[in-house]
């Protein structure tokens, strides 16, 4: 009895560093994961599936209990009243309240879509700059339109002089 204690106290000395594991790799090849990833998933073939849960708002955290800063779920439910209301998609827990990741179904003020917004603010949700700097707008990856900081607008101009300033390139 007391040889086989001591084979099984080596054998968990000897393996005991895979218990330490740094990082973890999922694939179908048995490779060793990338040293920079916490988890490397390596698949052609498959996804990863995130968490389903029924969150009831985005100023609560239940029904997980202490979230971590950055947690990731796919929400299933319809709850909660604006402007604290869920619907399905994905969300992540930001410390404070879960905040909706860009769809395409609607803004949440997360980004601002090409398909149009809904439940806009002219206060708050607008095209633009927040800081000193010129807005162009761009057509073939060329500037058509540019909107100086100081108000002034050039059409084919990237210096107007004046409240709208039109040139003609023929």
């Amino acid at each position: 009895m007391r040889k086989l204690y001591i084979f099984f106290l080596g054998a968990f000395i000897c393996f005991s560093n895979f218990l330490n594991a740094q990082n973890v790799g999922i694939n179908a090849t048995g490779a060793a994961p990338n040293a920079s990833a916490g988890l490397d998933v390596d698949f052609t073939n498959r996804g990863v599936l995130i968490p389903r849960v029924a969150l009831t708002a985005t100023n609560a955290a239940g029904p997980i209990a202490t979230p971590a800063t950055s947690l990731l779920v796919y929400n299933t439910a319809t709850a909660g009243t604006a402007p604290n209301n869920v619907t399905p998609g994905f969300y992540y827990w930001n410390g404070t309240n879960w905040v909706r990741l860009l769809n395409n179904t609607g803004n949440n003020g997360v980004g601002w879509l090409t398909t149009g917004n809904a439940g806009t603010a002219i206060a708050t949700n607008f095209l633009g700059t927040t800081d000193n700097v010129d807005l162009a707008i761009r057509t073939n990856n060329a500037e058509r339109m540019r909107i100086l900081s100081t108000g002034l607008v050039g059409i084919n101009t990237t210096t107007p002089t004046m409240m709208l300033d039109v040139t003609w390139n023929t």
